[in-house]
């Protein structure tokens, strides 16, 4: 009779008692999933926006010193210079 239902009660009453905490620390490590997840995508997202940085500064760089232009247009006046220092000051 009444004694089991109040037994059930009871582990039921216990086993609700014992589902709450779970429950707000499952909550809790979702929470902190996500916003370590989220961290981690900004990192990504950060990091891949570094290498793109540093990817464009780094060819800025190399037209600024000159690049493949700039050592294609002192190899032609060497080779126009060379030309004139062999065939004379009028020929190109």
């Amino acid at each position: 009779g009444s004694g089991t239902f109040n037994q059930v009660r009871e582990q039921v009453m216990v086993a609700v008692q014992s589902l709450n905490p779970d429950h707000d620390s499952r909550v809790e490590a979702i929470d902190k999933a996500e916003k370590m997840w989220e961290m981690e995508r900004k990192l990504k997202a950060s990091n891949e926006f570094d290498d793109e940085l540093e990817n464009f500064v780094g060819n800025s760089n190399l037209k600024k010193s000159g690049g493949f232009e700039e050592v294609e247009r002192i190899r032609k006046q060497k080779d126009e210079a060379n030309l004139r220092a062999y065939f004379g000051p009028g020929f190109t």
